[in-house]
């Protein structure tokens, strides 16, 4: 099973107190893949992949990238 999360710099506390909630249900086969929106997050944990992804002026807020995810 794979997990997505997205945020941005703002809501990065949000992001991993997700994260933690679900430490004592994260097995070796559950990944955590965390977009972070516009900045390098310094968070670890067990099974977590995070991935930068560059601001696109064009996005009025980071809701907006939430498709091109989807996407990839």
């Amino acid at each position: 099973m794979v997990l997505f999360l997205y945020s941005d710099k703002n809501c990065e506390h949000q992001a991993i107190n997700c994260i933690k909630s679900l430490e004592h249900k994260i097995t070796d086969d559950i990944k955590i893949v965390y977009y972070t929106i516009g900045f390098d997050s310094s968070f670890e944990f067990r099974n977590l992949y995070k991935f930068s992804i560059p601001l696109k002026p064009e996005y009025p807020t980071f809701h907006f990238y939430k498709a091109d995810l989807a996407l990839a």
